[in-house]
C-alpha cells in the first residue's frame, strides 16, 4: 500500500498523498519488514525453508514496492532482509533486473523529484 499511496494514487487523483497516509503506510512496512527479519528469516536463509521458493519471489516483490517508491530499507535494522534481498536478486539474475527495470527508473525519478522539491 506504501507504493499505492505514494505513487499510483496520487497520479490517479491528480492530488499528492498526506503525510499521515505515507507514515501509516511506511510504518506498516517497518512492521512487515520486522516480521521477514525475526519470523521468517530467524532460523532459515529463505522464507520457506534452505532453498529459494515462490515465497521468496513473491515476498521480494513486495519489499521491492516501497523502494521503488523511494523508501530504503533500514539495513541496520534489517540485516537479515538485506542479506535475503541480495541472495534472491543474485540468484534469479538476469531476470530480477529486467522484471525491476522499470519499477527503478521510477524510483530515480522520484527521488530526483524530491530532490528538487517537485511533485
Amino acid at each position: 500500500m506504501l507504493f499505492q499511496t505514494k505513487v499510483i494514487i496520487p497520479h490517479i487523483k491528480k492530488k499528492p498523498p498526506t503525510d499521515r497516509e505515507l507514515e501509516k503506510w511506511y510504518k506498516r512496512w517497518e512492521e512487515s519488514t520486522d516480521g521477514l527479519e525475526n519470523v521468517w528469516l530467524n532460523r532459515s536463509s529463505y522464507l520457506a525453508g534452505n532453498h529459494i521458493t515462490i515465497a521468496d519471489l513473491l515476498g521480494i516483490c513486495e519489499m521491492m514496492q516501497p523502494i521503488a517508491a523511494g523508501y530504503n530499507l533500514d539495513t541496520n535494522k534489517f540485516p537479515r532482509v538485506q542479506d535475503w534481498m541480495e541472495r534472491i536478486k543474485k540468484e534469479t539474475q538476469p531476470h530480477f533486473d529486467e522484471a525491476h527495470i522499470i519499477s527503478m527508473r521510477l524510483r530515480e525519478k522520484i527521488l530526483q523529484e524530491e530532490k528538487q522539491k517537485i511533485y
